[in-house]
C-alpha cells in the first residue's frame, strides 16, 4: 500500500470522528447558537452536553430549536447530545405528537424514575406518539433505555442499550424494533399489555435477567434475534397468544411458556428456533408420538399419549414443558443447568416422570395445577430452589423413590395442593428443608429417608410468618409415618387445627430414636428413649433429665399447659431448643441451651404466664430467647453467654429478643427489700470493673433490648459456662478443575472456650485431612475427573470438635479450550498475513 493511500484513509477516519464528535452542534439548538457548548466524551465519541428534553406537542420541536419541519422528507432531528436524566427525569421525553422526528446519535444515561408515565426514568420516552425513529443511540443505566407507551409506527433501530430495561413496548402497535444491542439489564426487550402487530427482529440480547419478555400481547413477530447468557429466559411468553417466533438463536437459556390453554396452543414456534444450536420442538394438539432425539428444548401443548425419552435437555430455561397435556411419559432423560425448571407441568394430568437425571436447575420438577401425576425413581441433585415443587391446586400426585440431594428444599407442597403422597424418597443435604407442607391438606409422608438438612419435615400454614396464628391456610390432616431422619427433625406450626388433625406415629425416628407426638392428653409419661417431643393440647407433664441434640426443635409445646422441663440439655438444634406456641404455665428450669439456632422460641399471643428460671443459654447464634409474641412471662436467674455472637453489648447486637408485651426479665422488689434480681448477661456484667459500685451483685444499669429491659442484671453468673467446642465453619465452597477440588471456608463465628487448633476436612462422610487453624482452604488432588465429591468441614479446639459445616460439592473435569478465543487467534493470524501481503 502506498503511503499517500494510508494518509488518505487516516484523514477520512479523522474527518468521520470529528463529524461524530460535533454532530448536533451544526444544527444550532436554540440557546447554543452563539456560544461554544460544553461537551461529554464517551467511548471515543464527543457529544454536546444538554439538559433533559421534554416535548409535549408538535410545536415544541420548533420552539426548542430542533431542525426540520416534521414532514417525512424533513423530520425534526435530535442528534449528537449527551443527556444525564438523573434526579427523576427522562433524558428525552416526547409526548402527544404526530409529526415525523428522528432521535439519533445521542448518549443518554442515568435517567431515574420519579413518576409514571411522564417521569419514568427513560433514556427515550415516547408517549402517545406516531411517526418516529430512534436510531444509533447509546443508552446507559436508565430505568428504561427506550420506552414506547401507546405509540405507533415507531422504528427503534441500531441502538446500544446497557442496564435497566433495554426496550419497553407498552400498549403500542405497528412498531419495528430491529438491530439493537441490549445487554446487562433486567428485561432486554419487553412487549407488554396489549402491544400488537410489532416486528422485533435481528436484535442481540445478552447478559440480561430475561432476554425478551412478552406479557398480555399477541399477534407480534419475533424473528432472527440472538440471545446469549440471559439469566432466566431468552424468551418468556405469558398469557400472550398468537405470536410468531422464527429463527431465533438462544444460548445458555431458552424459551419459557406460561399461561392458559390458548397461550400454549396458538403460538407459531418453528424448529429453526434453537437453544444451544439444537432445535426447539413445539408440539400442539397431538395424540401420540415420540419427541425427536435432537431437540434442545421440548414444549407440549394439549398433547396426549406422548413420550420424551433418552434426551439431553441442558442449559435451557425449562428443558421440558408439559402444558395442558395428558398421559405423557418422560423417561431416561438428562436435564442439567436449566435456569427455571428442568421439567414444568402446567394443567397436566396422569403423566409419569421416571428415571431421569436432573442436575443443577433452579427447580427440578415444577407442578402447577397438575393432578394425578407420578414422579418416581429420578435423581434430582443441586437444584437452586426445590427438587419437586407443587403449587396452585396440584393434587393427587405421587412422589416415589426419588433421590433428592444438595438443593434448597427437597419437596415443597404449597397451599391448595391436597391429597399428595410422598413415599420412599431419599432426601439429603438440602440446605433449607427436606419436605415442606405449607397449606396443603391430606398429605401423606411415609417411608422416606432424610438426613443432614436443617429440617426434615416442616408442616404449617402458607404464611410462613412464624407464629401461624390467624394467618393463611392451615395444613390439615397431614399423615407422617415411618420416616427415618438423621441429624434433622420435624417442625410443626400453625393454629390448633394443624396439630389436632395430624397423624404422627412413633415409628418416625431421628438418629435412631422415636419421635413422640402427644395430642389431647394429660398426665403423660414421656418415654426415656424419645428423640423429639411434640405436644398439642396436653397438660400436667414433666420432662426431666433428657438430651435433645441435632434435631429441628427438641420440644414443641402447642396449646398446652402446666408443663415442666427440668435438667434437660438442648444442643445444636437447627430451629430451636424449645418452641412454645400458644402454651401457658410452662416452667423451664435448670436446663442448658447450647449452639441451637435459637435457644427458646415463644410465639402466639396465648403464650402466657410461663416461667424460665436458672437456665444456661450459650452460643446460640441467633438469640438465647426470642419472644415473638406472648405476655406475662417471667424470665430471671438465667445465665446468657455470647448468644447472637454478642461480645460487647450494643443496641443492635443483643442476646435476646422480646416482641411480646408485659413480660418481665427480672423479679420485682421483694417485700422489705430495695430491688429484685434479673439475669446474668456475660457481655454486660463484664463490660467494665466498676459497673456495680455499691457491690450489691446488681449491675448499675439495665440491660436493654427491643425496648425491653432487665432492670436488675446480675454481676455474677448463676450458672457457670461449661467448656465449649467451636461452632461449625461457615460457607464452604468448592472450585473444581482438572484433577483437583479446591475447598474454601470462613472461620466459625465462635471459637468456643479455647482457641482453634485445626480444621478437619471430610469427603463423602469420611475423614480426609486436617489443616492448621490459620488455613481456611484445602486442595484435594486425590480425585477422579467426572466424579462428584461431597465435603464438609469441622473446627477443633482443646475442648473438642464442632458440628459439621453445611456440605458442599465439586466435580473435577478436564480443561476445555475456549473455542471463541481459538477462532480469534486464528483470525488475527490471518489478518496479519493479509496486511503483510498488501504492504509488500
Amino acid at each position: 500500500m502506498k503511503k499517500s493511500g494510508k494518509f488518505a484513509i487516516m484523514g477520512l477516519v479523522i474527518l468521520v470522528l470529528f463529524s461524530m464528535g460535533t454532530a448536533g452542534f451544526a444544527h444550532g439548538h436554540g440557546e447554543y447558537k452563539s456560544i461554544k457548548p460544553p461537551t461529554v466524551l464517551f467511548n471515543g465519541v464527543r457529544y454536546i452536553d444538554h439538559p433533559p428534553i421534554r416535548i409535549n406537542n408538535n410545536s415544541d420541536f420548533a420552539r426548542l430549536g430542533f431542525p426540520g419541519n416534521g414532514t417525512p422528507e424533513n423530520p425534526y432531528i435530535i442528534s449528537g447530545l449527551a443527556i444525564n436524566g438523573s434526579a427523576g427525569n427522562d433524558s428525552i421525553y416526547i409526548g402527544n405528537t404526530t409529526v415525523y422526528f428522528v432521535v439519533e446519535n445521542n448518549y443518554l444515561y442515568h435517567a431515574g424514575f420519579l413518576s409514571d408515565p411522564y417521569y419514568d426514568g427513560d433514556g427515550v420516552s415516547l408517549y402517545n406518539v406516531t411517526n418516529g425513529i430512534v436510531r444509533n443511540n447509546t443508552l446507559y443505566n436508565n430505568e428504561d433505555d427506550v420506552r414506547l407507551f401507546s405509540a405507533q409506527n415507531i422504528q427503534v433501530i441500531h441502538n446500544i442499550n446497557t442496564g435497566g430495561i433495554g426496550i419497553e413496548i407498552n400498549a403500542s402497535k405497528n412498531n419495528t424494533i430491529m438491530d439493537n444491542i441490549v445487554q446487562k439489564g433486567g428485561v432486554g426487550i419487553g412487549v407488554w399489555s396489549g402491544s400488537e402487530f410489532n416486528l422485533v427482529a435481528n436484535n442481540s440480547c445478552s447478559a440480561n435477567t430475561v432476554g425478551m419478555d412478552i406479557f398480555l400481547s399477541g399477534h407480534n413477530v419475533f424473528k432472527d434475534n440472538t440471545f446469549i447468557n440471559n439469566y432466566d429466559d431468552s424468551i418468556y411468553v405469558d398469557e400472550s397468544p398468537h405470536n410468531v417466533f422464527y429463527s431465533n438463536s438462544m444460548t445458555l437459556s431458552g424459551f419459557g411458556l406460561w399461561g392458559d390453554l390458548e397461550n400454549f396452543t396458538s403460538q407459531v414456534i418453528t424448529p429453526n428456533n434453537t437453544v444451544n444450536n439444537k432445535p426447539i420442538y413445539y408440539i400442539v394438539n397431538q395424540n401420540g408420538g415420540l419427541a425427536p432425539s435432537d431437540g434442545g428444548e421440548i414444549i407440549l401443548g394439549n398433547v396426549t399419549n406422548y413420550t420424551v425419552k433418552d434426551m439431553d435437555l441442558e442449559y435451557c430455561s425449562v428443558g421440558l414443558t408439559l402444558g395442558y397435556s395428558n398421559n405423557i411419559t418422560v423417561i431416561n432423560n438428562t436435564f442439567k443447568e436449566d435456569h427455571l425448571s428442568d421439567i414444568l407441568l402446567i394443567g397436566t394430568t396422569n403423566s409419569t416422570i421416571e428415571n431421569n437425571q436432573i442436575n443443577s436447575g433452579f427447580n427440578g420438577v415444577y407442578l402447577s395445577d397438575s393432578t394425578g401425576n407420578t414422579i418416581k425413581n429420578n435423581s434430582i441433585t443441586g437444584t437452586g430452589n426445590t427438587g419437586v415443587y407443587m403449587e396452585l391446586d396440584s393434587t393427587q400426585n405421587m412422589i416415589l423413590n426419588n433421590t433428592i440431594t444438595d438443593g434448597g428444599y427437597g419437596i415443597q407442597v404449597l397451599d391448595g395442593c391436597n391429597d399428595n403422597y410422598i413415599a420412599g424418597n431419599t432426601i439429603a443435604n438440602n440446605n433449607i428443608e427436606a419436605i415442606e407442607v405449607t397449606g396443603g391438606c391430606n398429605t401423606t409422608i411415609m417411608d422416606n429417608t432424610m438426613y443432614d438438612s436443617p429440617t426434615a419435615i416442616n408442616v404449617g400454614p402458607d404464611n410462613k410468618a412464624g407464629t401461624g396464628y390467624g394467618w393463611g391456610f392451615e395444613a390439615l390432616h397431614t399423615k407422617i409415618y415411618n420416616n427415618n431422619m438423621t441429624n434433622e427433625g420435624i417442625y410443626i406450626h400453625g393454629d390448633a387445627s394443624t396439630f389436632y388433625t395430624m397423624t404422627l406415629s412413633a415409628n418416625n425416628t431421628i438418629n435412631g430414636k422415636p419421635v413422640y407426638f402427644f395430642n389431647n392428653q394429660s398426665n403423660v409419661l414421656v418415654p426415656a428413649n424419645a428423640s423429639e417431643i411434640i405436644m398439642s393440647n396436653v397438660s400436667n407433664v414433666s420432662i426431666t433429665n433428657m438430651s435433645f441434640n441435632r434435631f429441628s426443635v427438641g420440644i414443641e409445646l402447642a396449646f398446652s399447659s402446666n408443663i415442666t422441663v427440668e435438667n434437660c440439655s438442648f444442643y445444636n438444634n437447627s430451629a430451636g431448643g424449645i418452641y412454645i406456641d400458644g402454651s401457658s404455665y410452662v416452667e423451664i428450669r435448670n436446663s442448658s441451651f447450647l449452639f441451637n439456632n435459637i435457644g427458646l422460641i415463644m410465639a402466639n399471643p396465648f403464650s402466657q404466664h410461663n416461667k424460665i428460671i436458672h437456665n444456661l443459654f450459650a452460643e446460640n447464634p441467633s438469640y438465647s430467647i426470642s419472644i415473638r409474641d406472648g405476655s406475662y412471662n417471667l424470665i430471671y436467674n438465667n445465665s446468657f453467654y455470647l448468644n447472637g455472637g454478642s461480645g460487647d453489648h450494643a443496641s443492635s447486637y443483643t442476646q435476646a429478643s422480646d416482641n411480646g408485651y408485659d413480660n418481665y426479665w427480672n423479679t420485682t422488689a421483694p417485700p422489705g427489700g430495695t430491688h429484685g434480681y434479673g439475669n446474668y448477661w456475660y457481655d454486660w456484667a463484664n463490660n467494665n470493673n466498676t459497673n456495680d459500685q455499691n457491690h450489691d451483685g446488681i449491675v448499675d444499669w439495665p440491660y436493654s433490648f427491643n425496648g425491653n429491659k432487665d432492670y436488675y442484671p446480675l454481676k455474677n453468673a448463676t450458672y457457670p459456662m461449661p467448656p465449649l467446642p467451636p461452632l461449625a465453619p461457615n460457607a464452604p465452597q468448592c472450585k473444581a478443575g482438572n484433577g483437583y477440588v479446591l475447598i474454601t471456608w470462613r472461620p466459625p463465628s465462635s471459637n468456643g472456650s479455647a482457641p482453634l487448633i485445626e480444621y478437619r476436612i471430610y469427603r463423602n462422610g469420611v475423614y480426609l485431612a486436617n489443616v492448621s487453624a490459620n488455613q481456611t482452604w484445602y486442595n484435594d488432588t486425590d480425585v477422579v475427573n467426572g466424579v462428584m465429591y461431597y465435603y464438609y468441614i469441622t473446627a477443633v479446639n482443646s475442648v473438642g470438635e464442632s458440628q459439621p459445616s453445611t456440605p458442599t460439592r465439586g466435580m473435577p473435569e478436564p480443561a476445555v479450550p475456549e473455542l471463541p478465543n481459538v477462532w480469534i487467534i486464528i483470525a488475527l493470524i490471518a489478518l496479519v498475513g493479509m496486511v503483510r501481503r498488501k504492504i509488500k
